[in-house]
């Protein structure tokens, strides 16, 4: 059974107005706030995605004045071009089933309607690391195009993901000593001062959007690699920084 998914609104943006993303080749999609994982540490802590106007646009989704029902939403990625990108919930998670596992009808809905596009890829802050199940579909999705990358907040996390078969990215504090911050244009920008790996030797890139000016999500696509064997960091950024900066007890 798939209650959650009969109940929840969807939207899909055909372009977006996020840089980051990058603009013209881009759609991006939102769900539900009730996708998200109770245990998820930022959800009420430095979330990225309740900083304004993504907020007011996520709530308008959560409580059904914006949105439409999954089959509809369907129907809306298969008429996308086949040259745009795709990011999936960029507010929002994968969608639960009844047994508070991963949907595989979700799943394969998303993956079955969007094959055209140029890529597809999201995040999960779902706790995978007890839940042999939905490491499994996890991992079946990615290598049948939807990339799922695993949300972590520590390099020990992202380890013990990558020994599971997942591709783990980390958030780190803007604030990391081996961070450099610095602004152009309005815009923060970081660089990594000093290599950063993981306990057990992996190497970590942080995020090249978060780098370089001209770099997006679209002309990017490391988050969208299959076969990677690095960490993708993310320095914590937004108006939440402060709050997240705090929730992060590593790094």
């Amino acid at each position: 059974m798939n209650t959650l998914l009969n109940r929840l609104n969807f939207h899909l943006s055909t372009s977006t107005k996020n840089i980051k993303l990058g603009v013209e080749d881009m759609a991006t999609t939102t769900t539900s706030r009730e996708t998200c994982p109770c245990d998820c540490p930022f959800k009420e802590n430095g979330c990225y995605a309740d900083n304004f106007p993504l907020s007011v646009h996520w709530d308008k989704i959560t409580n059904k004045t914006r949105g439409v029902k999954f089959k509809e939403f369907l129907k809306q990625l298969k008429a996308l071009s086949k040259h745009k990108n795709l990011r999936l919930s960029q507010a929002g998670d994968l969608v639960l089933d009844d047994e508070s596992n991963i949907s595989k009808e979700y799943l394969n809905g998303i993956i079955k309607h969007t094959k055209h596009l140029r890529s597809v890829w999201t995040y999960t802050h779902h706790n995978l690391e007890n839940s042999v199940i939905n490491q499994n579909r996890v991992i079946k999705a990615t290598h049948q195009g939807l990339v799922i990358n695993y949300s972590t907040e520590s390099l020990f996390k992202a380890d013990k993901a990558f020994n599971s078969g997942l591709l783990p990215v980390s958030v780190i504090r803007s604030d990391n000593e081996k961070l450099e911050v610095y602004k152009k244009d309005k815009k923060t920008y970081y660089k990594l001062t000093k290599k950063i790996t993981t306990p057990e030797g992996r190497k970590c890139v942080l995020c090249p959007a978060q780098q370089f000016e001209h770099v997006n999500c679209s002309n990017c696509k490391l988050c969208n690699s299959k076969d990677r064997n690095y960490v993708i960091l993310f320095a914590v950024h937004g108006n939440k920084s402060k709050k997240a900066n705090q929730t992060l007890k590593e790094f």
